[in-house]
C-alpha cells in the first residue's frame, strides 16, 4: 500500500506603524493586513499479489497487478483574511485610550456570512502618576483599566455549509446503477456520521466588558492584578442533534445566546531576596459563572442536547442515585416492578422524582456540571546562585 499526506499552513502579516509625540500627548497608529491559509491533501492506494515483496509500494502499476484493492483521496482547504487598525493615545503618561477594530473573513462560513467586524476600546488611568500620590513612596504602580470589545469564533470544519457528496445506487430497469448525491445519509449506511449542511452558518460573537486594576507596592515585593468581567455570546457555533424526520440526526448551527461573569485574581510576592537566594510566589484564582440565555427555539430547553435555559453548558443530566436496593426494600421494590421494572437487591436504586413508581425521562435532573467554577493555582520559584527550582500546585 502507498499513502501520501501533505499538511501545509502559512501566515502573511503586513504591518504599518505610526508614532508621534506632541507636548504631553502621544499618538500611535497600527495598521495590519493578515492572511492565513491551510492546505491538507491525502491520497492512497493498495493492492495484493505483487510479484516481488521487496518492491512493496513501488510496484503498483498495471504491468504487475490487474486491479487495485483500495484507493482514496482527500483535500481540505481553509483561509482567513483580516484587516485591523489600532489607535493608542496617551496624555501625560496618566490617561490612556486604545481604540481598535478588525474585519475578518473566514472561508469555512456560508456565502454572505463570511465577513464580520469586531470593534474594541479601552481606557486606562495611571493613578500612581497623579500628584496626590507622589509622596506615597510604598506604591510603585497603581493602574485602573476599563475595556469593552467584541471577538469572533469561526472554529468549525470546512464545508459544513455545503454538505457531503456521497455515492449511492439507483434502480434502473432490472439493475442498480451508481450515482452521487449531496449529503444523503442513507447512502453511507450510517446516518450518525453525516452532518446536514447548513448554508446559513455565520460568526459566533462575544461582547465582553472588563474592569481591572494593576498594582505593585513595597518596591515590587507585592504585585498583582484583579479583573472582573462580564460577557455575552450570540450565535453560538455548535453541533446539535435534530429530529431524524429527514434522515439526518445532527447539524452545525448558530443556536443561541450565553452570558457569564467572572473574576481573575493574581498575587505575586517576593518572599525572600538576598545576594545568593530568592524565593518568589505566585497565586492565581479564577471564578466564573456562565449560563444559557436563549437557544434555537427561544427560551425553551433543548433536553436532547442537555442545554437548559439558565444553566451552564456542560451540565450532567441524568438519574439521581439513592444507593443500592437492599433485601429489606422488597415492598417498595415490588411497586416499581409491578410497573414493568426488574429491580433486584444489589442494583442501583434511582430516585423517583415524581413519585409515580415509574422510572422514565421525567425523573432525570441536573446533577452537576463538568466544568469547575473555581480554579486555583499556586507556584513557588526558588533561585540559589543560578540554580532554579519550581514547584506548582
Amino acid at each position: 500500500s502507498l499513502t501520501n499526506q501533505s499538511d501545509f499552513s502559512w501566515t502573511l502579516d503586513n504591518l504599518i506603524y505610526y508614532d508621534q509625540n506632541f507636548g504631553k500627548n502621544s499618538l500611535g497608529v497600527t495598521l495590519l493586513q493578515s492572511a492565513t491559509g491551510y492546505h491538507y491533501e491525502e491520497s492512497s492506494m493498495a493492492a495484493e499479489g505483487i510479484p516481488l515483496n521487496s518492491a512493496k509500494w513501488n510496484a503498483l502499476n498495471k504491468e504487475n497487478i490487474s486491479l487495485l484493492d483500495d484507493w482514496g483521496s482527500n483535500l481540505i482547504e481553509k483561509q482567513l483574511l483580516s484587516y485591523m487598525f489600532r489607535i493608542n493615545y496617551d496624555y501625560d503618561s496618566k490617561y490612556l485610550l486604545t481604540v481598535s477594530g478588525r474585519w475578518d473573513g473566514a472561508s469555512q462560513l456560508a456565502d454572505g456570512n463570511k465577513w464580520a467586524f469586531f470593534p474594541s476600546a479601552a481606557l486606562g488611568w495611571r493613578i500612581d502618576q497623579e500628584n496626590f500620590l507622589q509622596e506615597v513612596n510604598w506604591i510603585n504602580q497603581l493602574k485602573l483599566r476599563f475595556g469593552v470589545g467584541m471577538t469572533g469564533n469561526s472554529a468549525i470544519d470546512p464545508y459544513q455549509t455545503k454538505g457531503a457528496i456521497v455515492p449511492m445506487y439507483y434502480p434502473f430497469g432490472n439493475s442498480l446503477v451508481p450515482g452521487y448525491g449531496a449529503s444523503e445519509p442513507i447512502a453511507g449506511g450510517d446516518a450518525s456520521s453525516i452532518t446536514m449542511a447548513n448554508p446559513n452558518l455565520t460568526w459566533e460573537k462575544t461582547t465582553q466588558y472588563n474592569i481591572g486594576i494593576d498594582y505593585s507596592v513595597l518596591n515590587g515585593r507585592i504585585s498583582g492584578v484583579v479583573d472582573f468581567y462580564t460577557s455575552r455570546t450570540t450565535d453560538l457555533l455548535m453541533e446539535m442533534t435534530i429530529p431524524s424526520l429527514n434522515g439526518y440526526t445532527k447539524t452545525y448551527a448558530n443556536v443561541g445566546k450565553t452570558s457569564n461573569i467572572g473574576v481573575d485574581i493574581t498575587l505575586n510576592t517576593v518572599n525572600i531576596k538576598s545576594h545568593d537566594f530568592e524565593w518568589n510566589t505566585s497565586i492565581n484564582a479564577a471564578w466564573q459563572k456562565d449560563q444559557i440565555d436563549e437557544l434555537a427555539n427561544g427560551k425553551e430547553d433543548d433536553i436532547n442536547n442537555t442545554w437548559f435555559i439558565g444553566e451552564a453548558l456542560g451540565v450532567i443530566y441524568d438519574y439521581e442515585s439513592d444507593g443500592l436496593w437492599h433485601e429489606e426494600d422488597d415492598v417498595e421494590m415490588a411497586k416499581f416492578n409491578a410497573n414493568g421494572h426488574k429491580f433486584e437487591a444489589g442494583m442501583v436504586k434511582p430516585v423517583d422524582q415524581d413519585g409515580n413508581y415509574i422510572i422514565d425521562s421525567n425523573d432525570r435532573i441536573i446533577l452537576g456540571n463538568k466544568n469547575p467554577k473555581w480554579v486555583l493555582g499556586w507556584s513557588n520559584t526558588f533561585n540559589y546562585k543560578g540554580l532554579e527550582l519550581g514547584i506548582e500546585l
